[in-house]
């Protein structure tokens, strides 16, 4: 991060474009931790975003 990272790759719930890739929750919390970091990223919303993903998923498997 002291190099200038602009941007990450990662996931919601384990879905995302390459195998592997963190969930988002997890890269935030402690980006946002480490040494006083500041993201532009409201962390409730995470938690948010994860629960429509999960209900949108549950209801596309019950079609």
């Amino acid at each position: 991060m002291e190099i200038g990272v602009k941007q990450i790759e990662c996931s919601i719930n384990g879905l995302g474009a390459r195998k592997g890739n963190t969930n988002l929750s997890d890269i935030a919390l402690k980006i946002s931790n480490y040494q006083n970091y500041f993201i532009n990223l409201e962390l409730n919303s995470v938690a948010t975003v994860s629960q429509s993903v999960t209900r949108i998923l549950n209801y596309s498997q019950l079609k």
